[in-house]
């Protein structure tokens, strides 16, 4: 009898991944609910030309959460499957706001006064010396 090591090599390779996604009740609703917002996506937009469906998907907002559920649904569900914890990633907001500090700071039309306001505010502010020669 002919037996093909590919196919059985292949089988192998997949089954952890496809036992886990039977098992998993988290995996199966992530991949139900990603299944379900798509049929709506493709009952929307089925039949339309391009021009058709790139007008509707951005008019209609449920045609884009509907997008947004079926591809966070299937990253969940893939990230689940491969047995890893979800990787956080940092976002933008802090680079942002320190780039906005750096620009009020350092700005050349309003940075010295900026920073004369700020360092009177935090460390108070300094009195004026006088440095003329004393009078006998």
């Amino acid at each position: 009898m002919f037996r093909d090591t590919r196919g059985t090599t292949a089988y192998d390779a997949v089954r952890p991944y496809v036992t886990r996604a039977l098992k998993d009740d988290e995996i199966r609703t992530n991949v139900f609910r990603a299944w379900n917002a798509a049929r709506k996506v493709y009952g929307e937009l089925g039949g339309e030309g391009p021009i058709g469906a790139a007008s509707k998907l951005s008019g209609k907002e449920s045609i884009r959460e509907d997008l947004d559920t079926t591809v966070k649904s299937l990253s969940e569900a893939i990230v689940r499957m491969s047995g890893e914890k979800p990787k956080r990633r940092g976002g933008w907001g802090p680079f942002l706001v320190l780039a906005g500090i750096l620009v009020v700071l350092f700005n050349p039309a309003t940075g010295t006064q900026t920073r004369a306001w700020l360092k009177d505010n935090l460390f108070g502010s300094e009195e004026e010396f006088d440095y003329s020669a004393p009078k006998y």
